[in-house]
């Protein structure tokens, strides 16, 4: 496994691994009179793809949670279609999606190119890793792999400057899932929580109490791996540029 930096990806063996793409968003962010291009984050990733590399997106591929009932997208809804041209246009050969809580009816843009799966698991050098979106309990064969690569939370550190100017920078949170004996978790799997790819969804701030993180959630809930199998404060901080920051119960005061 290699951390990618610089980026919100990391690989392994040929796969590079994104999350939180939210491909959608930005005719959201239109109604407010921010206009980005729909393909902005499509040309992001083709920047990042090497020749022979495949595709995992860890989750909520799309941004506007549809009801299955819902035939006439409104105005800030990306319809299906469109997303799967775009995704079409992806510069490599195989895309996986693991399902996130965004991506409603996403198995109908499957294709040749594109597969949507509930949870993925690799191999590389004897170590074993889980991708899932997060959002909700990972199955037993999950919480049983060296690695449990998980999405949904969009984690974030606020900083704060000798002056009071406050800024936000997107972080791995990288720790160790408690020992559970209703979940069968040994508390030696490595739990990592992928900072989002998109750069317009926002991001959660993490060094502040849990009850603070779980907060922010306004659609969806604090993933259950976080909420009953994480201690936050213990989990490290990684910037993007590969920088560890230290533990999370450290940084506390900068929030």
């Amino acid at each position: 496994m290699k951390f990618i930096t610089g980026q919100a990806a990391l690989k392994i063996k040929n796969n590079v691994i994104i999350s939180d793409l939210h491909i959608g968003v930005e005719k959201e962010l239109a109604l407010k009179g921010v206009n980005i291009p729909l393909h902005w984050t499509i040309q992001k990733i083709n920047n990042l793809l090497k020749p022979g590399e495949d595709l995992i997106i860890g989750g909520d591929a799309k941004h506007i949670i549809v009801s299955p009932g819902t035939r006439t997208p409104t105005p800030n809804q990306l319809n299906l279609q469109t997303l799967r041209q775009l995704l079409e246009k992806i510069k490599c050969e195989k895309i996986t999606i693991v399902k996130g809580n965004h991506d409603t009816q996403i198995e109908k843009i499957e294709s040749k190119k594109i597969s949507v799966v509930k949870e993925l698991f690799l191999r590389e050098n004897n170590k074993t890793y889980a991708i899932l979106h997060g959002h909700a309990w990972p199955s037993e064969k999950a919480l049983q792999t060296d690695y449990l690569i998980i999405s949904h939370e969009h984690p974030g550190i606020k900083f704060s400057g000798e002056y009071g100017y406050l800024w936000k920078e997107k972080v791995w949170v990288i720790g160790k899932v408690k020992r559970n004996a209703e979940r069968k978790t040994t508390g030696k799997q490595t739990v990592i929580i992928m900072p989002s790819f998109s750069d317009f969804t926002g991001m959660n701030v993490f060094n502040q109490p849990k009850r603070g993180i779980e907060a922010n959630h306004k659609l969806s809930s604090l993933s259950p791996v976080i909420k009953h199998l994480v201690n936050v404060g213990d989990c490290e901080a990684v910037l993007l540029n590969g920088l560890n920051i230290g533990k999370i119960k450290n940084l506390e005061k900068n929030a």
